[in-house]
């Protein structure tokens, strides 16, 4: 099957093997309908690489589902499917779940294996999931996760599964310490529909006892090495520069909106 990272370089290149996460999918039975589209290299947070159709959200064709994960997130919010595979290093992920209404997890580094390819952007990056419900979310990373021959470094599995808590719920005596924002120091302010949205959420979370508290740690000082980590990444690829789609498109947020 071709694997073209979203890259018309590669755009003949055809998979020699499974990635490990094809691996376990298979393995545990799943029907897999087929591959759907990721911005260049999983760089850019929409997804219309130059040479392929682009990814459209399915709630409003004329809007983008996000990415790099977007074809992954368009596919389970139109109803293609129940749950997709993802990958997140900046928000490739979570980009898209909140860009289509989804459940969207990116989980702790060596949770799930980056086998037989390897990790090239040192740990920033994960596999993850896309899903419309938290259980269905759980149900997958149940499967994706665990350790494979060679890995550098994993974590232990979860006892119960993650599918065992999340059906068991929390119980309302437990409560919670959740912190939310919708400003980001250094990056910028939520639009004022995403605030209410946020503001809703926390209402909720305070119905059910838990103890909300408007909080964001300063993340300026990881800019220059997110941004250097990244690049080595597009870098390791050894696709020379001339042939990709430029960063400085990023201020302009591709066609889509």
């Amino acid at each position: 099957m071709r694997c073209t990272y979203g890259s018309p370089v590669l755009h003949h290149r055809i998979a020699t093997d499974d990635d490990g996460v094809v691996t376990r999918i298979k393995a545990a039975g799943l029907v897999i309908l087929g591959k759907t589209a990721t911005s260049e290299f999983g760089s850019l947070p929409y997804t219309e690489p130059q040479g392929f159709p682009p990814a459209r959200n399915p709630w409003h064709l004329d809007y983008t589902p996000g990415g790099s994960s977007g074809g992954a997130a368009a596919a389970v919010a139109a109803g293609l499917c129940a749950i997709a595979q993802g990958s997140d290093g900046g928000g490739s992920i979570r980009g898209p779940a909140f860009c289509c209404g989804l459940v969207g997890l990116k989980p702790s580094r060596g949770r799930v294996s980056f086998a037989p390819v390897g990790d090239f952007q040192n740990g920033i990056a994960t596999h993850g999931v896309l899903a419309r419900t938290v259980a269905d979310a759980a149900a997958l990373l149940d499967v994706m996760a665990g350790y494979i021959t060679g890995d550098p470094y994993w974590l232990p599995d979860p006892n119960p599964s993650f599918l065992t808590v999340a059906q068991q719920g929390l119980p309302r005596c437990q409560s919670l310490r959740i912190a939310v924002t919708t400003e980001i120091p250094g990056v910028g302010t939520a639009d004022p529909a995403c605030q209410q949205a946020v503001l809703k959420t926390v209402e909720l979370l305070e119905a059910l006892g838990h103890q909300v508290e408007p909080d964001c740690p300063v993340v300026t000082d990881l800019t220059e090495p997110f941004t250097v980590i990244w690049r080595a990444g597009v870098a390791a690829t050894g696709i020379p520069p001339r042939p990709l789609k430029p960063h400085e498109s990023l201020a302009h947020g591709g066609s889509g909106q």
